[in-house]
């Protein structure tokens, strides 16, 4: 797929002299920030305006440049300095502190963002310096597929010279007013003039491709624009290339390759592959750091579902074994020579016999059949699958 690119953007040729009136200019700016909000330098633009009003004392700055603050970071179109000098301070110092950690690294990101940030500006000044042609763009919804711009002449005269307005990525008509109270369909203003009467250009946009990003479908706007021409002047509004829904909630879900997700399918959706290392597996999160446990390397692979203990698992104990004993062990001492009480005892004889203390060993019978005990935790079986 090519690059998501902001092709803003809002920029004017403009003669001495003509130009469009102030009021509805605000609508011009705010469609060229819009641009980038929903492109992909969107979070640059905000590193660029840090770069730009943040890193700098606010004292520094002339009037000129405190209106573009009121522009640019809050957004307010006027710029015409109404917000007191204190009051835009202050917020100027708590929207730089806010932004500080994600913008002070970003400073070689954003050159595309000034691009077009300082085309959008530029256009916006050109704009309201001039007071003879309103120019008022309506954007009717998110992915901008119908655009409106009513042109009126306001000067002293009877009009200027409308060349009509050529579109890319848009398919336009036109709607005259020929009278106070008659609208008619024209492919241009009457005799190619602009007059107070006004016109309104009446644009859709081309039907959107279908595109495949991160395994889903999605609708692209190709980058599209309108060039107004007039007499001494060439106003270009452009509009970038958008997926649908837009790319930043796009990136907010965004799913990363080599992600692995636990799925209640029995195959893996479209752009994932089974994770075959996890399978039978619980996950447990690498290193060690804080956690009082072993390390553990990426990928590494250990533990069983049962386990054979042996003496060494058992804790320090003792086994009553019941023994009955009815001698008694002592030291018996004999008498030498013979007894010649009788004649019938004349051939005893007796000797020294002694029989000391002493144990027996006793061993018991061996019992249980050493089987495995099964450690396996509670489970739920799902397909875990990694993101290609």
């Amino acid at each position: 797929m090519p690059s998501l690119r902001a092709i803003l953007v809002v920029s004017m040729l403009a003669a001495p002299g003509t130009a469009f009136a102030a009021g509805n200019c605000d609508a011009l700016l705010q469609h060229g920030l819009y641009n980038i909000s929903v492109s992909k330098y969107s979070y640059d633009r905000t590193a660029f305006l840090y770069d730009k009003y943040c890193r700098k004392q606010y004292e520094t700055f002339d009037s000129s440049k405190k209106g573009q603050i009121d522009v640019e970071v809050f957004g307010y179109g006027s710029g015409d300095g109404s917000m007191s000098d204190d009051l835009r301070k202050t917020k100027l110092d708590e929207w730089c502190q806010t932004n500080r950690s994600s913008s002070s690294d970003q400073t070689d990101q954003y050159q595309e963002v000034r691009t077009i940030n300082d085309a959008a500006v530029r256009a916006w000044e050109t704009c309201t310096a001039n007071k003879e042609v309103d120019i008022d763009p309506i954007l009717t919804d998110g992915n901008q597929r119908h655009v409106l711009v009513n042109l009126k002449y306001t000067g002293a005269g009877s009009g200027i010279a409308f060349g009509g307005v050529s579109p890319h990525g848009y398919t336009c008509g036109y709607r005259a007013f020929r009278s106070k109270d008659e609208i008619i369909e024209t492919q241009t203003a009457e005799g190619g003039l602009l007059t107070n009467r006004g016109i309104t250009v009446d644009c859709w946009r081309d039907e959107p491709e279908t595109i495949e990003q991160d395994g889903q479908s999605f609708h692209r706007y190709k980058p599209g624009s309108l060039a107004i021409y007039l007499a001494g002047n060439s106003l270009l509004i452009s509009f970038v290339e958008q997926i649908d829904p837009l790319l930043p909630s796009i990136r907010e879900y965004y799913v990363p390759q080599n992600a692995v997700m636990a799925f209640n399918a029995a195959a893996c959706p479209k752009g994932w592959q089974p994770f075959a290392e996890g399978i039978g597996r619980t996950i447990v999160g690498v290193g060690s750091a804080g956690s009082g446990l072993p390390n553990v390397s990426l990928l590494a692979q250990g533990g069983s579902q049962v386990v054979s203990l042996t003496a060494n698992n058992l804790p320090p104990h003792a086994h009553v074994l019941p023994l009955t004993n009815t001698g008694e062990a002592s030291t018996r001492t004999g008498i030498s020579g013979g007894l010649m009480n009788s004649r019938d005892q004349a051939g005893f004889y007796y000797g020294r016999v002694v029989v000391s203390d002493h144990g027996n060993a006793i061993t018991s019978n061996a019992f249980g059949p050493g089987a495995p005990v099964d450690v396996t935790n509670p489970y739920v079986g799902l397909l875990l699958c990694q993101k290609q």
